[in-house]
């Protein structure tokens, strides 16, 4: 399922990881361009230098042996003489090698000296060689040696910084270039420490950056978003004139809760008329029952009299269930006051005892001793009680008793010694004009779901369920009043 929250926090993650991944690789390459710059610009220095003494040797150094016979020992000397320079020079320095080529790559001295006479023209750094020549401008890079033989003989795994130099003689000429090899290892290793370090000091400005994104900024945009949520779960038939805030609501999830809020305008609508239309029936219907009922009585046949009177009082009883029905749609938990349970249980008992001894059935109320103090509507409490009592009466076989458990929780035990309710039908049976299978007999299906809007109105429950020993258990529980203060 998508979730913004999630989708928002994984962005953010990926985000700033990402963004911290492309700081630190900026940090290293400008780091390392920094120290190419400034190393070549000292080797540059350092030939300039060099080159006040080289230029005068770089004619000697041109001839071929091989050509020029004659002037291989003044060359062997000269070569003996920059290695002993060069050697001073890159005594306790970062300086480790350094090579001087003709303008055609061909190596005319190195201070590894088996070089001298190879020509660079096909290898890895020619093109920078030739950019020096061309450009007549030092050039430098940054090359990884894993092994290289310097003044102080082979070193390995080294980090170089490769400067070329050209020379040129008094007409402007090219007619060398000098390429000196510094070692940077220890400054590559600190630029990696220090990136290392950057990294982890980012990672931890990112690490509080994303919790104040996730938890503080996200939560404080979810928030409105959260309390429209619980305010739509609190929404039922009775609250129906209940509307989502649109206060702090994000403008991009205003045109939503609007378009809910005209949705639960149009339902409000909808269920006033038909809580006005079920009320305007019942009590339409109340005139033609009475008039009915004064005719019958004038009739002299008892038989015909009493079965017409039995239809009257059973669409009298529909009826009167139907207005509750209305009364109850209109009500909510702010309506309701203290009750004693038990007085409630009483008075009913009291008033269905005769109908169930002429019925050769017995009821019993057990239970809490004292007040069970609810919070709801007594006149509403006396009509549940009765409708459940009444369903267990009807219900339990002659010679049987019904009995009523009223524990100090708030929930009242209707038990009965019937053929109880099959389960597949313990949900339905609380749903309006719903009648078990072959069930005859006066009433409408009305009794239990009166006894169910009841408790939702309330913040109550009722529930069926198998009783010890065979019959039906009924369950009607409400939540208890506070205490009086003080107590």
């Amino acid at each position: 399922m998508f979730g913004i929250q999630k989708y928002f926090s994984i962005a953010t993650a990926i985000a700033l990881a990402g963004t911290m991944v492309v700081v630190g690789l900026f940090f290293h390459s400008s780091a390392n361009r920094d120290l190419v710059e400034l190393t070549g610009a000292n080797n540059a220095a350092l030939a300039n230098t060099l080159s006040v003494t080289l230029l005068p040797m770089i004619p000697e150094l041109l001839h071929k042996p091989e050509i020029h016979p004659g002037h291989e020992a003044a060359r062997q000397e000269q070569i003996a003489y920059l290695n002993g320079v060069f050697a001073d020079l890159g005594e306790g320095a970062s300086l480790l090698k350094v090579k001087i080529y003709a303008p055609d790559g061909a190596t005319l001295y190195s201070s590894d000296n088996d070089e001298i006479g190879s020509n660079r023209h096909d290898d890895e750094h020619a093109e920078v060689f030739a950019a020096a020549i061309g450009e007549g401008v030092a050039q430098s890079g940054l090359s990884f040696e894993d092994r290289i033989t310097a003044f102080s003989g082979q070193v390995f795994d080294r980090d170089v910084v490769e400067t070329y130099f050209p020379l040129f003689d008094r007409d402007g000429q090219g007619t060398a270039v000098l390429e000196l090899y510094t070692d940077v290892t220890a400054a590559r290793t600190a630029i990696d420490r220090r990136t290392i370090l950057a990294i982890l000091g980012l990672s931890g400005v990112f690490i509080v950056l994303y919790l104040i994104l996730v938890f503080v900024v996200m939560r404080r945009v979810m928030a409105p978003i959260r309390l429209a949520s619980e305010q739509a779960a609190l929404v039922k038939p009775q609250d129906s004139a209940m509307r989502l805030a649109t206060d702090g609501m994000p403008v991009e999830l205003l045109p939503l809760v609007r378009a809910i809020n005209d949705a639960l305008d149009r339902l409000d609508s909808a269920l006033t008329r038909h809580r006005q239309f079920t009320a305007d029936a019942a009590h339409e219907l109340l005139t033609p029952l009475s008039v009915l009922k004064a005719n019958v009585d004038t009739m002299t046949e008892p038989t015909a009299r009493a079965a017409i009177q039995q239809d009257i009082d059973s669409i009298s009883e529909v009826v009167s269930q139907l207005l509750e029905l209305a009364e109850l749609d209109s009500l909510d938990a702010g309506q309701a006051e203290t009750v004693d349970f038990r007085a409630v249980c009483e008075e009913v008992v009291a008033m269905m005892a005769p109908i169930a001894i002429r019925q050769k059935k017995e009821i019993e109320l057990t239970g809490a001793s004292g007040p069970v103090r609810v919070r709801c509507c007594a006149k509403l409490l006396a009509r549940a009680v009765r409708n459940l009592l009444e369903n267990a009466v009807s219900h339990t076989p002659e010679g049987t008793m019904v009995r009523l458990d009223l524990q100090d929780d708030g929930s009242l035990h209707v038990i009965d010694a019937g053929p109880g309710v099959a389960p597949e039908d313990r949900v339905r049976i609380f749903q309006r004009f719903w009648r078990g299978k072959g069930r005859r007999g006066p009433g409408a299906g009305l009794g239990l779901s009166i006894v169910q809007r009841f408790a939702d109105a309330f913040g109550g429950s009722v529930e069926v369920s198998e009783a010890p020993g065979g019959g039906a258990d009924f369950v009607l529980k409400l939540p208890l009043a506070a205490p009086p203060a003080g107590r």
